[in-house]
This record gives C-alpha cells, structure tokens and sequence, in this order.
C-alpha cells in the first residue's frame, strides 16, 4: 500500500492530480518523472526479496496496473486543467509500468523466464520513457501556462502553435510519446 500510494497507483491516487495542478511546473516534471517512480522502485525492491513470490502478487499486480492504466486514461478525457490531464495521464503510466512488473512477477511465479525478461525490461523501458516524455510535457505546460498569463484551464487557450512555435513542436513530440506512436519512445516501451 505505501509504494502504490507513492506511485499513484488507483486507488491510491487521489494526491496526484491535485498536487500537479498546484505545484509549479519544474516541480511536477519532477514529481511525475522521479518521485512517483520511487513507488515503483519499492515494488521492484520488495518483490526482489523472495526467490519464488506468491502468484497472487503478479496477479494483483497485473490487476492494480490494468485498472490504473484504463481508469487513468477515463479520468484524463474529463479533465479542463492542462496539468491534471497530464497528471492522469501520470497514473495510467504508472498503470503500464506495473502491468510490466506484475508480469514478470507471473513469470518468476510460474517459472517463465520469457515473461520476466519481457515483464521487467518493458517495465522499465518505460519508467525511463516516461520519466522523458512526461518531464517535456509537465515543462511544456508551464511555458503555455505563462503564456497565457497563469490560465490552466484548455478551453480559454488556443492558437498557440503560431504564438509559441518551439513549445508546440515539443509539446506534440511529448504527446506522440504519450500515446505510444511509432517511431518516438513511448511506442517502445
């Protein structure tokens, strides 16, 4: 409960989204990129301690991360706050990263030395991918949000791409990443 509370892991994600919404910018390019992935380091560690874990635990895992991951992403469709998106989009990352772990989990379970290696490499193939992208989007976000004089709300912006040419061409690679298109890094991953 402790790492998947650092991590943001739904349930345990309600400080995520406020936090990022009320923290500068650099700040939540942190938080999302380093400090979340703190509660991911803590289950690779805790799991890493048993030779043979219980098969419960990739199946919780597993199901913690698929429900992290689609639920992430329902509550990021609803958002107005340029930051919170990004933060929903935070957990349903983490969500992926620990879909990746618990199958590796399976595998060390059940003795699939393929499933671990696929696991735990796409595991943290994408904390490192995240940490990357989410880190340009949180810090892209700050440069829209001072331009447009501290409004975080998406429906009072628009035709920023002309106004801000550099920030947009970032912005869209991070976005890219985020939703795994070939060829950027989050499709890796």
């Amino acid at each position: 409960a402790g790492v998947g509370l650092k991590a943001g892991l739904i349930p345990l994600h309600v400080w995520l989204p406020s936090s990022h919404a009320i923290a500068p910018s650099h700040s939540s390019a942190i938080m999302s990129g380093v400090i979340s992935k703190v509660g991911v380091y803590g289950i690779v560690r805790v799991t890493a301690i048993l030779p043979r874990p219980p098969l419960e635990w990739g199946e919780v895992l597993l199901g913690l991360g698929v429900v992290s991951g689609v639920l992430g992403v329902l509550f990021a469709i609803g958002q107005h706050d340029l930051k919170r998106l990004l933060a929903y989009h935070s957990i349903e990352n983490i969500g992926i990263i620990v879909m990746g772990l618990g199958l590796a989990l399976l595998g060390r379970s059940l003795h699939r030395e393929d499933w671990v290696i696929l696991g735990l490499g796409g595991s943290l193939l994408h904390v490192w991918n995240h940490a990357t992208f989410k880190a340009l989007l949180f810090l892209g976000s700050g440069s829209v949000i001072h331009g447009m004089h501290d409004e975080q709300d998406m429906r009072r912006m628009g035709a920023l791409c002309k106004a801000m040419p550099v920030t947009a061409a970032t912005f869209i690679i991070g976005r890219l990443a985020l939703a795994g298109i070939p060829p950027v890094a989050g499709f890796w991953a």
